[in-house]
């Protein structure tokens, strides 16, 4: 009957005879009807996505684009369980600040490097501090190798023999550094390069020494020719042997800040603080 009874209802919405104002408003129900049964489906899966993103990826700060001229993503692994307060929005918030003025914005991600589209990011950070609980997989050194080579920039943070610089290893000795070896002692000398213009000391917190393997370079010595800082390429690895040099309690000592803007800006492709003629120039028109 409803079949019989639908038929005859078309056909004579069909039948010439009937006026040109029923025809559209028959139509008009019948759209109605169409989206009110589809909206519900289109919601869901829009609100699917917007889930999905918003567990892979969370904005911490945005960036102060008028002094760079575009913004820089920073993207934070806190995959492997950060240690204590040691986030972005804790005891690194004012580095994530500070970087923010100077045109780089902060994200952090729990999902995996490997889970997730890295290309949009310019350089991503790694620290024992930030995976104090977990070793870094052979899918996600992978991944961040992938990235490096793909242009993006690396920042890496060791820590002192008695923390678990295994979690981070596998990701620094893919870049030619194991972390954790020895404890180094003050005073440094550094090597001539962008990252140090405008560094005469720096302040480290109970550091780890690094051992580096040629092509990739030692940056940083202390008094008994221990290596703290290593750098691979111009400027396309950055691993320093200790992560509480750049949090809020030790930001400000020396010219820490100063290094860390310089790295930042080198890793990025920005012009570096001091500087606007630099390797960071070049990789921004190649990348």
């Amino acid at each position: 009957m409803v079949g019989c009874g639908s038929w005859c209802w078309f056909l004579g919405w069909l039948d010439p005879e009937e006026g040109a104002v029923r025809r559209l408003a028959i139509l008009g129900v019948l759209i109605s009807v169409c989206l009110m049964s589809l909206s519900p489906c289109l919601l869901f899966a829009a609100d699917s996505i917007d889930a999905s993103a918003d567990h892979s990826v969370t904005r911490v700060t945005t960036a102060d684009v008028a002094r760079s001229g575009r913004t820089y993503e920073i993207l934070w692994d806190l995959t492997h369980g950060p240690y204590g307060s040691n986030t972005p929005t804790g005891n690194f918030s004012n580095m994530v600040d500070t970087l923010a003025v100077h045109g780089h914005a902060s994200s952090t991600t729990a999902a995996g490097v490997h889970n997730i589209d890295l290309s949009p990011y310019d350089v991503l950070v790694v620290g024992v501090l930030l995976a104090w609980d977990s070793v870094y997989t052979t899918a996600e050194v992978t991944a961040i190798e992938s990235f490096v080579t793909g242009g993006g920039g690396l920042f890496l943070m060791g820590e002192n023999s008695g923390c678990p610089n295994v979690n981070v290893n596998p990701v620094s000795q893919a870049f030619g550094t194991t972390c954790g070896v020895g404890d180094p002692y003050d005073p440094y000398t550094f090597a001539a390069h962008d990252i140090f213009n405008g560094v005469a000391a720096m302040s480290f917190a109970s550091g780890g020494g690094l051992t580096v393997v040629p092509p990739t370079s030692e940056m940083t010595w202390d008094y008994y020719d221990d290596t703290l800082i290593s750098l691979v390429g111009d400027c396309d690895v950055i691993v320093v042997g200790d992560g509480n040099f750049c949090t809020n309690t030790y930001l400000a000592n020396d010219d820490n800040k100063t290094f860390v803007l310089n790295a930042f800006h080198c890793l990025s492709g920005a012009d570096t603080p001091v500087e606007s003629s630099s390797w960071g120039v070049i990789k921004t028109l190649y990348r």
